[in-house]
């Protein structure tokens, strides 16, 4: 679980704030399944962890592709972007992960706040 722990908290620490629902795809440091049928309850670390934080949590049903809509759109418009953003850098080499880190934390804060 640390180091869903450790992502998350960069993660709202890089965008500023909580959301109101953390949305997983039923990550085992998360999620335990109870049944073949998709039922599933939070672990106990990961409801501390939302509830830290006031959020709800929610999960994928697993098996059912059309649940990571969202989620898979999202990823491929942040891939687009890196793609453009390196493209108008001129090169995909970084002096240092410093660098590569710096860039790409950039990249995520301006696409967060070009949706607020």
């Amino acid at each position: 679980m640390g180091g869903v722990v450790e992502a998350l908290e960069v993660c709202l620490w890089q965008i500023g704030g909580v959301l109101g629902l953390h949305r997983t795809d039923n990550l085992t440091a998360a999620v335990r399944d109870l049944d073949r049928a998709g039922m599933h309850e939070f672990t106990q670390k990961y409801r501390a962890l939302l509830a830290h934080y006031g959020m709800q949590p929610s999960a994928n049903t697993a098996g059912c592709a059309n649940q990571n809509g969202d989620v898979e759109q999202s990823h491929f418009r942040f891939k687009q972007a890196v793609d453009q953003a390196l493209r108008v850098r001129g090169t995909r080499e970084f002096e240092t992960r410093s660098v590569y880190e710096h860039f790409f934390g950039e990249l995520v804060r301006q696409r967060n706040l070009a949706r607020l």
